[in-house]
């Protein structure tokens, strides 16, 4: 008698268990369907009351920071969405739209933190190319801010040494080169900044945070460092050593480029590198320098990042001055602009940088939406869609392969 009392005791408690967990179920699915159709307040309710049963349930906490990112309550939905992260950090929306919290939270160094691990992963999703020109606005944004905060800081950060093994790279002077051949500055000082990054054992500052503290510095227009104020300006970003240089056009069609390599705590020369060769050659020309940069900085480097430094992103000369140009509209907030600049030049040069420019490279659209939370949230939540399609879509192909291929082999 007493085992037939203890089992239905048993049953009537599983009972419970499961309508209470339909109960939950369908507050979820509710809340859900408010947040879709627009009425949010009713959808925060819902995913707090599923969060009362539960305060570790990650779809709910996924939901809630959603939602709370469509009515732009921008703090409510990073704690929210920090906790789901925090809880399931291989859920790709509960990252995003944490990064897109932080984001609009002025917190950028947080949002690229988040963001950048789930773009190296997947390079080739739909997320990924929503998120990739999120990225770029908030690289510009973050370092605008950086480049405030170090100039009112300046005074402190005299005395400080900078990291002997971080490296700035300015723009090159254009002494002497035609018009036309003038986007080549910005082209250079990427092309060597992504060539030296390639050494494992240096840090280079990326060229936006070193175009944000020439506008900051009021160098924004000429965006030159002369060699007299360079140690100054690697204080500024941090470095251990910065490089100046000119590059100057000779008889039209040659070119000659000299880099100066200083120690920014002391503002002593490290040394000098020199490189010439015809315009359309810049390519060869770039590559003595760099590697002159890096054998003046007694940097040991491995065949492996030897090989790799060496490779040539392009030979278009001309692909290379729609990059430079590209850049250029970039810096000045032209997004439009500098989008069809990339469309040119990955015409011209379906190999070279302008292809992963082209990638990053935000629109009009995509600046004003990096400022609304429901926008681009909600363009997370399509694109989010669309990837569990294409991943679903994938599984049944190689389900029905799969199962082709065994009855092949009967």
């Amino acid at each position: 008698m007493k085992k037939k009392v203890l089992w239905y005791i048993g049953v009537v408690f599983l009972a419970v268990a499961f309508l209470a967990g339909c109960q939950t179920m369908l507050t979820h699915v509710k809340a859900t369907k408010a947040m879709h159709e627009g009425r949010y307040d009713e959808s925060i309710s819902l995913y707090k009351e599923v969060l009362k049963k539960n305060e570790n349930n990650v779809e709910a906490l996924k939901g809630l920071g959603e939602a709370y990112l469509r009515i732009k309550m921008v703090s409510e939905a990073a704690a929210t969405l920090e906790k789901a992260h925090r809880l399931d950090p291989d859920d790709k929306v509960a990252g995003i739209n944490l990064g897109l919290a932080c984001n609009m939270a002025g917190d950028y160094d947080k949002a690229l933190q988040v963001w950048r691990p789930y773009v190296e992963k997947e390079p080739d999703s739909n997320l990924s190319a929503v998120i990739r020109k999120q990225m770029t606005l908030a690289l510009y944004k973050d370092a605008a801010k950086k480049a405030k905060a170090a100039v009112g800081q300046e005074a402190a950060l005299q005395a400080a040494p900078g990291e002997p093994h971080a490296l700035a790279v300015t723009y090159f002077g254009d002494k002497g080169l035609a018009a036309q051949s003038r986007p080549l500055q910005k082209a250079m000082a990427a092309m060597l900044i992504t060539d030296l990054s390639k050494a494992k054992s240096l840090k280079v500052v990326e060229r936006i945070r070193l175009q944000k503290l020439l506008e900051e510095l009021q160098l924004g227009t000429s965006g030159l460092v002369e060699d007299k104020t360079a140690p100054r300006v690697g204080r500024l970003l941090g470095a251990g050593k910065i490089v100046t240089g000119n590059m100057m056009g000779v008889g039209g069609d040659k070119l000659d480029v000299k880099g100066l390599l200083t120690n920014v705590p002391t503002g002593g020369e490290v040394g000098r590198q020199d490189a010439s060769g015809l315009v359309n050659e810049f390519f060869k020309i770039e590559k003595a320098i760099a590697f002159g940069i890096l054998k003046d900085m007694g940097v040991q480097l491995s065949k492996e990042e030897e090989a790799t430094i060496g490779r040539y992103a392009t030979q278009s000369y001309p692909g290379l001055l729609y990059y430079g140009e590209g850049l250029d509209a970039q810096d000045r907030g032209e997004w439009d602009k500098a989008v069809a600049i990339f469309q040119k030049c990955v015409k011209e040069d379906p190999t070279g940088p302008c292809v992963a420019a082209l990638q990053e490279a935000p629109s009009s659209g995509d600046a004003e939406a990096s400022v609304d939370a429901s926008a681009m949230s909600e363009s997370v939540g399509v694109a989010a869609e669309a990837a569990a399609a294409a991943e679903a879509a994938a599984a049944s192909d190689a389900s029905g392969g799969g199962g082709g291929g065994g009855g092949g082999g009967h």
